[in-house]
């Protein structure tokens, strides 16, 4: 069977189009990818039932920006509604959580996953910042989703760390 360089090298998104690999918009979908795949190993720790149940619908939020990112209308966008459900969750995770003295905490494997989780989606946030700014997506409201996310992920840290 002859070796195909061209799939080697291109992809093809949901609406037909053809990238190369090294798009940016495929490096963001990586990195989304990389993040649901942590938050499916977060979901094997002892968590409390709300977080579970929230990071259970963190994925598939996670899915459905990607599929708004491959250009299927499959999923509809992340909207100012999700951003208002994130907020909800940390406002309630707020009222039953210390603030620690550092931003660290003291790690038990629940939290530390959730920490290793924050820090993925701060690296997703980059690469939709990056796809905003040179105009290769429009949903600006992703940015806004995605820097919540991690603050989410943050407080649910201190909240397993807590618990």
């Amino acid at each position: 069977m002859k070796d195909n360089k061209r799939d080697q090298r291109y992809t093809c998104l949901w609406d037909k189009k053809i990238v190369s690999k090294s798009d940016d918009i495929i490096d963001a979908i990586g990195c989304i990818d990389k993040l649901i795949a942590w938050l499916t190993i977060v979901l094997t720790c002892e968590l409390t039932l709300i977080v579970r149940v929230f990071v259970e619908l963190i994925q598939e939020w996670l899915i459905m920006i990607n599929g708004e990112l491959v250009g299927s209308k499959k999923y509809k966008p992340i909207n100012q509604l999700d951003v208002e459900i994130l907020l909800d969750e940390i406002a309630f995770l707020e009222k039953r959580v210390k603030k620690p003295k550092g931003w660290w905490t003291k790690g038990n494997k629940s939290a530390s996953h959730l920490n290793y989780a924050r820090v993925l989606t701060r690296d997703v946030e980059r690469k939709i910042v990056a796809l905003l700014n040179n105009k290769s997506i429009e949903n600006a409201t992703m940015i806004n989703f995605f820097n919540r996310l991690s603050k989410y992920l943050y407080t649910a840290q201190l909240y397993e760390d807590q618990k």
